[in-house]
């Protein structure tokens, strides 16, 4: 691995609280390599709380769960002193940067000029889920996850760790869900749906109320991806400190709650609406000609034959996201739908708008990540 990175003074691509991401090349692929370089008191803390090997846990699931909206893993070491994962590389980034990025631009001024777009957008969500659905789905037969799940029966997986940060885009526009190394396998059957773990793992922010307690199960990810479809929506963090929210803490999930209950009580979309991002066009025209002009103009075209435009208003998008993220954030598990019912309804969302999710074949919608201004 220092090979593929000289010596790990290559581009850094990214840092977390134990090692940072860079960019390399191994066998003559673009690869982008962690490396994590975990204190002695850390490691020693986390084997006794019965906590499996993170990189062992996550080779163990980039090899097995294997899809294309689900990174892949190139090769890894452990030198007893680092621990090295190469993975391919996602030129396009990750999610909590585009979003940072389109914070950082003007009010939108027309989706070829937004610089993460409602096309783009809801291109990530589709993705994403597509990608958690098949982490949820390809089960596990038997054995233990070494992290005190039971085996024996089938079991299924749990990532732990979903936010805009571990979603990847690679150049031609695919939403891929990365970073494994809190992943746990629930047992299912005898074993139940529901496992529990010492220490609380997660993203704080990201974390539904039962897993403050260490209750692990799939509804655990899909409170985690409903905040993510929040932040889509709204582009606003998770929680907004005082300083950010002009003088009191807002968290995201509540102002959400508190708009759809409003829009429900008054019978209009309106309170939805205002929370929309502004740095985004959501009231995009409609892909097809109004002034019966030639439907085949390249004046919306992307450069690759596809036309940037929606097969309806944005803003419908923008609402349902809105509404499905709340439901997917509800604070009582048993409320949150199960993800194979968030892809359907995505993928429903996805054919009223003419976008079935990134990538350059037909109906893919994000072939340009990041594109306009910026």
């Amino acid at each position: 691995m220092a090979a593929a990175t000289e010596g790990f003074t290559s581009r850094k691509l990214g840092e977390g609280g134990f090692g940072a991401v860079y960019e390399g090349r191994l066998r003559g692929e673009a690869v982008a390599v962690k490396r994590c370089v975990l204190p002695a008191d850390v490691a020693a803390m986390a084997g006794a709380a019965g906590d499996a090997d993170g990189l062992a846990v996550e080779v163990r699931a980039l090899f097995e769960v294997q899809h294309a909206n689900v990174v892949r893993l190139r090769a890894w070491s452990d030198d007893g002193e680092a621990k090295c994962l190469a993975y391919e590389l996602c030129a396009g980034g990750d999610v909590a940067t585009l979003l940072e990025r389109s914070r950082a631009s003007g009010e939108g001024g027309g989706e070829g000029d937004d610089v993460f777009s409602v096309r783009q957008r809801l291109c990530v969500a589709l993705d994403a889920a597509r990608g958690l659905l098949h982490v949820h789905t390809h089960h596990e037969r038997g054995g233990s996850d070494g992290d005190g799940g039971a085996g024996g029966d089938t079991a299924k997986r749990v990532h732990r760790d979903v936010k805009p940060e571990n979603l990847l885009v690679t150049g031609d526009g695919v939403t891929k869900v990365a970073d494994f190394g809190l992943m746990r396998v629930v047992a299912a059957a005898g074993g139940g749906s529901v496992a529990y773990t010492y220490v609380p793992k997660g993203t704080f922010n990201y974390m539904p109320p039962e897993g403050m307690a260490g209750a692990v199960s799939q509804k655990f990810d899909v409170y985690s991806f409903g905040i993510v479809l929040l932040q889509l929506a709204t582009g606003r963090r998770s929680f907004e400190a005082a300083a950010e929210a002009g003088g009191e803490g807002r968290v995201l999930v509540n102002d959400v709650e508190l708009a759809v209950d409003a829009a429900t009580a008054a019978g209009t979309d309106a309170p939805l609406h205002a929370l929309l991002d502004p740095h985004c066009t959501w009231a995009a025209a409609a892909a097809a000609d109004d002034d019966g002009g030639d439907d085949n103009s390249d004046d919306d075209d992307d450069g690759d034959g596809r036309r940037r435009g929606l097969q309806c208003d944005g803003r419908d998008v923008g609402v349902a996201l809105l509404r499905l993220g709340r439901r997917c954030a509800h604070h009582l598990r048993e409320e949150r739908p199960t993800m194979r019912e968030v892809v359907e309804e995505l993928e429903a969302v996805g054919g009223r708008a003419g976008v079935h999710g990134g990538g350059a074949g037909p109906g893919g919608g994000m072939a340009r990540v990041g594109g306009g201004r910026g």
